[in-house]
């Protein structure tokens, strides 16, 4: 569809101009008004036109004979009841058509189509019949106009624009000084808003309200223009404007704004912004030597622009620097080459206790031996970050801090210090601590008299019954096995608690990934002899890769894992796979261990603390097979996730390979 004629809906009805733009929004890009100067302005400056016409209100039958007779190049379509008053009454007057306010969707499509080809077969007609007659009249005889040299006091615009770091102000004296000093009936300035995507005006002298109201899309065929044809647009030399289409939208710009010329300033490599002039006060066009004069005055202000945008751009960063570095829990300090402070934050100013005034451009022993001592080695030497945590004798504070070297081109300019108070910290940690040791030993002391109560009471139970029994010689043998296996149970938990209180020290070596596991299934088997049968299934892509590993601690740790994998799985001979992948990193080569089962899977409410001590789901056990799993796996720099759901559970270890 043709979109090179604007579209104008004259309505008082916010319902209804919502119901015909929400229609045509893929058709034509509609403005709604409801002024009749502000319509009145748009045809001055847009006709030809479409204009859809609401004719239900009072006095719009006088006000659309006016129009039409004024704007007579335009096509009005009137909306109103059918067959009422106001639209037999429109008919008469020869408006374009009327339709009903509800019309279809499609006809109102296909009405909005059909009138824009109209309006462009009526204009291509006009423009046919221009050149017919034009070329019957001889090339008039070119004259030479010699034009005096226009004495535009710059002077006056170069001192109001100089050295302004705000933006608004700074467009505000560019328009007054250009109207001082090319004497103008109106001017204007609109600035480019990356954030709304449109060129609004910024500052203007004797603009319309429609003018101050009016913004240009980034793709406009205006700015479209200025950007591929950088130079002064001026109404009475359109002819470089080789597309007509494009000629006719410049032509209509300039009569909307009243303009007479519009300079392009260019910033950052951009049109940035757009001034606009209106015609001089003296009556006279505006001749080539002032054009010229225009030129020196656009290249000045871009200069001007950019310099103040660059400042605004640095100011800003500036203010969010300052801002972020005042209000971060943190204090920082920053010292040059000499050892001077040069910055120094209200969290600095609280942890150490100084006073700002008091410590900024003095010597960094003001604030005491201790981070003097980290600045001054961090300045001094090699090292990237210096860290050092000490506690202050006069306050009683524990800092922490982290200072690094500050660096312009290679070459130390001074250090910077990242200052934390850890005295609070400190205090939580070891309350938490206490507070978790007494939990442990509730938790351990009700665990283990629910685990030794157990066996005893099966001891207890033989060794009341032995007298009476004794000549049953399958008796004591079931006395003498029971008693055992009860004794080794009381002896594990012994063991776990000591594996978990004081676990051994690791033996790191290199051993075949194909090593553990075989020794892992050898111990499961062995404890597995007498339970239930079981298949456990081991696929390694590389039987050959090597980890560096305590074999030993490993082992244990995989047989606690899959003798859990056994526990929870409901087959009556579960099949249990372990598989072993290699994950590729030159930088950090892993090994994934994945072991699944077909269980049931972890009740939803304990997952999250499946890796506390004594957070179990058994009947029989104290809970620490997970948590001396999970320490072994982190003792060999590696991690462990678990993944449960009622079809089953996943265990994945990684640990690096070498």
């Amino acid at each position: 569809m043709n979109t090179d004629y604007e579209c104008f809906l004259y309505t008082g009805d916010a319902e209804w101009s919502q119901y015909i733009t929400g229609m045509l929004k893929t058709s034509a890009r509609v403005q709604v008004t409801m002024d009749p100067d502000d319509l009145r302005h748009q045809l001055t400056a847009y006709s030809p036109c479409l204009v859809l016409y609401d004719l239900r209100a009072d006095n719009n039958l006088q006000f659309l004979r006016e129009i039409m007779q004024k704007w007579d190049k335009s096509l009005f379509i009137g909306f109103g009841q059918d067959n009422s008053a106001p639209v037999l009454e429109a008919d008469s007057i020869g408006i374009y058509t009327t339709e009903e306010l509800n019309v279809p969707r499609k006809r109102l499509q296909s009405l909005l189509r059909r009138s824009l080809e109209h309006l462009q077969t009526i204009e291509e007609i006009q423009q046919i019949t221009m050149e017919e007659k034009s070329s019957t009249y001889a090339n008039p005889v070119p004259t030479t106009q010699v034009q005096a040299k226009t004495n535009f006091t710059l002077q006056h615009f170069s001192q109001t624009a100089r050295t302004l770091s705000d933006i608004d102000l700074l467009l505000q004296r560019v328009v007054e000084g250009v109207e001082a000093s090319i004497k103008v009936a109106r001017t204007g300035i609109f600035l480019k808003d990356p954030e709304r995507g449109n060129y609004r005006l910024k500052s203007g002298l004797k603009c319309s309200k429609a003018t101050s109201e009016k913004t240009y899309d980034f793709d406009h065929p205006l700015i479209a223009l200025l950007k591929a044809h950088p130079s002064i647009i001026c109404r009475g030399n359109l002819s470089h404007i080789d597309d007509r289409a494009t000629r006719r939208k410049v032509e209509q710009e300039l009569v909307f704004l009243g303009a007479e010329v519009i300079i392009p300033i260019f910033a950052q490599g951009d049109v940035t912004a757009f001034l606009f002039l209106g015609p001089r006060l003296i009556g006279k066009p505006y001749a080539q030597q002032d054009l010229e004069d225009l030129i020196v005055v656009s290249d000045h202000i871009s200069t001007t622009l950019e310099n103040a945008l660059l400042y605004e751009e640095v100011a800003v960063q500036r203010l969010l620097a300052t801002t972020l570095l005042q209000t971060i829990p943190s204090g920082i300090v920053a010292i040059n080459r000499d050892g001077t402070i040069r910055w120094f934050n209200d969290a600095a100013s609280h942890i150490l206790d100084q006073v700002v005034d008091q410590v900024i451009d003095k010597p960094v022993e003001v604030l005491g031996s201790s981070l003097t001592d980290v600045l001054r080695r961090t300045t001094g030497s090699d090292l990237p970050v210096i860290e050092k945590e000490w506690t202050e004798p006069a306050t009683g504070r524990t800092l922490k801090v982290e200072s690094r070297k500050l660096l312009n081109n290679d070459e130390c300019v001074g250090a910077v210090a990242i200052i934390r108070d850890r005295t609070n910290e400190i205090w939580l940690d070891e309350k938490n601590m206490r507070a978790e040791r007494s939990a442990f030993w509730a938790e351990l002391a009700a665990a283990m008299s629910h685990e030794i109560r157990n066996p005893l009471v099966a001891i207890n139970t033989f060794a009341q019954l032995l007298p009476e029994r004794y000549d049953d010689e399958e008796f004591r043998n079931q006395f003498s096995i029971r008693v055992q296996s009860e004794v080794q149970r009381l002896n594990n938990i012994i063991t776990q608690i000591n594996e978990y209180g004081d676990p051994p020290d690791l033996e790191f070596q290199s051993v075949r990934m194909r090593d553990v596991l075989d020794n892992t299934r050898a111990c499961i088997e062995k404890d597995q002899a007498s339970e239930r049968e079981f298949t456990l299934e081991f696929d390694l892509q590389n039987p050959n890769c090597q980890i560096q590993c305590d074999a030993s601690a490993l082992t244990d740790c995989f047989t606690h894992l899959i003798q859990n994998a056994i526990e929870a799985s409901e087959d009556e001979s579960p099949v249990i796979r372990v598989c072993v992948r290699e994950i590729c990193d030159e930088s950090d080569p892993r090994i994934e261990i994945l072991i699944e089962d077909s269980g049931r899977g972890i009740p939803e409410e304990i997952q999250t603390k499946i890796f506390s001590p004594f957070c179990t789901t058994k009947a029989r056990g104290m809970g620490l097979g997970l948590p001396i799993a999970q320490r072994t796996v982190l003792d060999h720099n590696g991690k462990i996730q678990i993944e449960s759901d009622p079809a089953g559970t996943k265990v994945s270890i990684t640990l690096p390979e070498g």
